[in-house]
């Protein structure tokens, strides 16, 4: 087989994602630009051209701009620990012991869980008056409240653990509990391809 025929086989491969990306990716993005270039409403049969007017008014929409500040902040938080947590399971589940395909499949599995589950998990898991979170970090504090030390950061950390933290209804802690979460959620797909590619 020639490198000419290897082309076309891959092309006849590559065909039905191609159509199905066009069609449900790339059409959508360009449609999604032009309605954005027009004054749009869903209702209405007149939808004048504006050019970039919507951007200049979303650029000085306050609203737009804590969104924008409150998802590069999600992006700084989740984005490098996933990876960095997805590399170190690949690291770790590509060597030959016994174990690893039950390993792959833990890991994996949040990965195919639907976002209603993980909701209704996680929210147990942050819960301030029963969650797991809570519990064990109050029952470390209570280890370490045993720990005869007398210094004055140390009896903050043990007060820490043994308070009930607002894991998702404090507004400082709540954005770094979903990236958490979210870490947690796509590791496993991450940890994928990073096995692949060793």
């Amino acid at each position: 087989m020639n490198r000419r025929d290897d082309a076309k086989a891959a092309l006849v491969f590559l065909a039905p994602y191609g159509v199905l990306f066009l069609l449900f990716v790339v059409s959508p993005l360009v449609y999604g630009f032009w309605i954005s270039l027009h004054n749009w409403h869903v209702l209405s049969e007149n939808t004048p051209f504006v050019g970039l007017a919507n951007y200049a008014t979303a650029l000085q929409d306050d609203l737009f701009r804590i969104a924008m500040a409150r998802t590069f902040l999600f992006v700084v938080l989740a984005v490098p620990a996933g990876n960095l947590i997805s590399l170190l399971f690949a690291i770790g589940l590509n060597q030959d012991y016994r174990g690893t395909t039950l390993y792959k499949v833990a890991f994996y599995l949040p990965v195919v869980m639907s976002i209603t589950v993980v909701a209704i998990l996680w929210r147990w898991i942050y819960s301030a008056e029963f969650g797991l979170l809570n519990y064990y970090l109050h029952s470390l504090g209570a280890l370490l409240g045993r720990v005869p030390v007398e210094w004055d950061w140390f009896r903050s950390v043990v007060a820490f653990f043994n308070g009930s933290f607002p894991w998702i209804s404090s507004p400082k802690w709540a954005m770094p509990s979903i990236a958490l979460l979210s870490v947690w959620w796509g590791a496993g797909g991450n940890m994928l391809i990073y096995l692949a590619a060793l």
